[in-house]
């Protein structure tokens, strides 16, 4: 008998009680996405309100294949892709169930965001919500206030033959490269995907003096190491900070032929569709990144993107509300150009164009 309650003892040890379960929640996102601190903050704010150790994973992505292969084979639970990815014909995680709708519930900030970001067609599917948008701003021309006594005014500044090799741009956003060039050219933004277009030679031979030009290419989210030593270049934004702290003024230039922008959004992969309390978690991570703090302290001040979360307005600077147009709810709106989502033929193409161009 003594030995039964021994073994029993012994078995009942390896057994965890409620609370003491280790749960855990696997990001990969964009760079800056989730710092440690708000990380940390996260999992003491699961443990007080669940009663359960959750922990992060996080890990950074560089472009957005990544992603896609994390969440179809289920290495991910929490994705961050741009909105033009979501129902691509070569991507579309929604239609193909890799990712879960959401429990609208649980994210109550949802109400706090940008009007013309709620329910847009890129968040949702057969009327419900898929994503929810983290941050969005420009694929943007940004130039060092030290070279410049007025600002560029045309995304043609990237190809004056004083420019080149001083400036940087992105290696793998090729599509918004492309973009670029297009309005470089005077394209309307419906002609980004007229492949007849774009399969011009003059459009080539303008893409190919681009590559050749670029001083540097910076891949995924730019550092302030991208811009060392240059004078212009595109930037997510993400390097001002850094670049100001290193004593150089950098800033966004307005191009006459208008700015391409991009909304990021999480969404939750489907290794977490049987899971019941880790896709809450989950949920509860994304009503975090778009809460008032988080979207004040990590994506305005942090990486200096644009929030979502229109209630920080009274808790930051006019300053910061005037550089982040929140003081103009219909900016997003009427003076943004969105990457239009591709079809798979486009897509091909433009990775071809990009990877190619001097062989073309």
């Amino acid at each position: 008998m003594f030995y039964r309650i021994i073994i029993f003892l012994l078995v009942l040890s390896q057994v965890p009680l409620s609370g003491q379960e280790n749960y855990r929640l696997r990001l990969l996102v964009w760079e800056g996405y989730a710092p440690k601190e708000e990380v940390t903050k996260f999992e003491s704010y699961i443990y007080e309100k669940y009663k359960r150790t959750v922990t992060l994973e996080v890990s950074y992505a560089d472009e957005v294949d990544e992603m896609f292969s994390a969440i179809e084979n289920k290495s991910a639970d929490i994705i961050s892709p741009a909105h033009s990815y979501a129902k691509a014909e070569k991507y579309n995680f929604i239609q193909k169930g890799f990712v879960l709708p959401l429990n609208v519930d649980v994210i109550s900030n949802f109400e706090s965001l940008i009007p013309a970001l709620k329910n847009a067609d890129y968040l949702t599917h057969d009327w419900k919500l898929y994503a929810i948008p983290i941050s969005h701003g420009p694929y943007g021309l940004i130039y060092n206030k030290d070279y410049f006594d007025v600002p560029p005014n045309s995304w043609n500044v990237l190809w004056d033959k004083q420019m080149k090799g001083k400036f940087s741009i992105s290696s793998d956003q090729y599509e918004a490269n492309i973009y670029i060039t297009a309005l470089a050219m005077g394209f309307s933004a419906t002609d980004f995907t007229n492949l007849r277009k774009i399969k011009s030679p003059e459009f080539i031979s303008k893409l190919r003096v681009l590559k050749e030009n670029c001083g540097s290419f910076w891949k995924g989210v730019d550092t302030p190491n991208d811009f060392k030593d240059k004078k212009i270049g595109t930037s997510w934004g993400d390097s001002r900070h850094g670049l100001k702290k290193l004593g150089q003024d950098w800033f966004f230039a307005e191009p006459k032929e208008g700015v391409t922008g991009w909304v990021d959004s999480l969404y939750i992969g489907h290794s977490l569709k049987d899971k019941t309390f880790t896709k809450r978690v989950a949920e509860e991570w994304l009503n975090f990144c778009i809460s008032k703090e988080f979207q004040k302290d990590v994506i305005l001040r942090g990486i200096g993107n644009d929030p979502v979360n229109l209630d920080i307005i009274d808790s930051i600077t006019e300053n910061e509300i005037k550089k982040h147009h929140l003081d103009n709810p219909s900016y997003f709106k009427e003076k943004r150009i969105l990457w239009p989502e591709l079809s798979e033929r486009n897509q091909n193409w433009y990775s071809h164009l990009w990877k190619n161009i001097n062989d073309l």
